[in-house]
């Protein structure tokens, strides 16, 4: 893969019966405004059409990996072995990215930067998206903000907009394939315990795809609900300075029982009353 001054990028992206998404997903990689990246998709043991609409595209930059069904951590750490960039950016199989995305992210990491996410346009799915093109400030690091003491009380970054650096990823071991849920937020806790900050750009350079399969709307909520708790926990004990927050925790709790809708709700008003 050609490279400029080591500044190459794998996207990577695990597909499991994707095949309604996985086209468009592809099509805003390949439209990336920045060259030097490789597209590495494990397909996930798909019972659908999503291998065949992988087959469609023909370009030297994308890569099928059908690894059979063996779990989304192992497949992410699948993808992440057989790549080859120096920094690995993270597109899942139901999401769109900004053409934009990568030469932004990209120019953002550096050695104090080492995870960067960025905001998040909110789509239902069949609607279109329409990106506006990023004006170039004079200086894109003067927007990141460290978001690392913000894990105990949410996740603070969509998974799909992560771009991270080899160093990091190499250090953290990867993502952890005993889990079955929740592995971004896993992985930015054990990020923040291994010394490394999360940073955010409050840019929206991914689209997130509001549909009924999602993990957080089905009917395994109650485990959804149960770990992220035990999350936050971990979160406590190595992002929090605040001996308090964990008086915090039972209220998150009860704050994640809410239907999305009043999550939402409620997370609005507070950003409103700038609490």
């Amino acid at each position: 893969m050609k490279r400029l001054h080591g500044q190459t990028v794998s996207v990577i992206t695990t597909a499991y019966n994707a095949g309604k998404f996985i086209g468009q997903t592809i099509h805003s990689i390949l439209q990336q405004d920045y060259e030097y990246f490789e597209y590495i998709i494990v397909d996930d043991g798909s019972n659908d059409d999503t291998v065949e609409v992988i087959k469609r595209f023909s370009d030297a930059k994308l890569r099928l990996i059908e690894a059979g069904r063996i779990g989304r951590g192992q497949a992410l750490n699948l993808a992440i072995k057989e790549s080859k960039g120096n920094y690995i950016a993270i597109q899942d199989a139901d999401d769109l990215s900004h053409p934009q995305r990568l030469s932004i992210q990209i120019e953002c990491l550096n050695q104090k930067v080492h995870l960067l996410g960025t905001k998040e346009t909110l789509f239902q799915n069949g609607d279109p998206m329409k990106w506006e093109k990023v004006p170039h400030p004079p200086n894109f690091h003067e927007m990141i903000t460290d978001v690392t003491g913000t894990l105990v009380y949410y996740n603070p970054i969509p998974h799909t907009s992560v771009m991270m650096s080899r160093e990091l990823v190499d250090r953290v071991g990867g993502y952890n394939e005993k889990r079955k849920n929740l592995f971004d937020w896993d992985l930015y806790i054990r990020t923040a315990a291994s010394g490394y900050r999360i940073h955010k750009l409050p840019l929206p350079l991914v689209g997130k795809r509001l549909h009924k399969s999602q993990f957080f709307e089905n009917k395994k909520r109650m485990s959804y609900v149960y770990n992220s708790s035990k999350l936050q926990l971990r979160a406590a004990f190595f992002c929090c300075r605040n001996p308090f927050c964990v008086l915090s925790l039972p209220i998150l709790f009860v704050y994640r029982l809410f239907p999305n809708k009043g999550r939402m709700a409620i997370r609005k008003y507070l950003r409103l009353s700038g609490k």
